[in-house]
């Protein structure tokens, strides 16, 4: 397997230069990313809408379940794009940034979703007496 042999090499070295490589791909992917969390933003707004009429239309509690687990996921959303877009924002208050936003976002998204869950249990729960009675 050596080029002395004829045969391709299974990696070759670029003409070009690594950081070049990684800031072309870097810039495509930093195109990409605002267009992704707008389309994952305008699916998840629609999501929650046609929960919202199929929950007044059917009364199911099922989907009353997943309209709550779609608005967490919009609040969660929206949270995590409030401290990016601040994390990213220079401060005169805080030179070295606000990079410890994000870590916090995640603990108060993780609370959110937890108080779901005991609610989901809290509500669960006279549902299971009857069926195991």
């Amino acid at each position: 397997m050596n080029e002395d042999d004829g045969e391709e090499p299974l990696w070759r070295r670029s003409s070009t230069s690594s950081t070049s490589i990684v800031c072309e791909e870097k810039d495509a992917v930093l195109h990409q990313v605002p267009f992704a969390i707008h389309t994952s933003l305008m699916v998840n707004i629609m999501l929650a809408g046609a929960k919202i009429y199929a929950t007044a239309v059917s009364g199911s509690l099922a989907v009353l379940s997943s309209l709550v687990d779609s608005i967490l996921d919009l609040t969660s959303q929206g949270l995590f794009w409030f401290t990016d877009k601040y994390m990213h924002t220079p401060s005169v208050n805080y030179p070295a940034g606000r990079r410890r936003l994000e870590p916090i976002a995640v603990i108060i998204s993780a609370t959110l979703m937890g108080m779901a869950g005991k609610l989901f249990y809290k509500g669960a729960q006279p549902i299971m007496e009857c069926v195991y009675v």
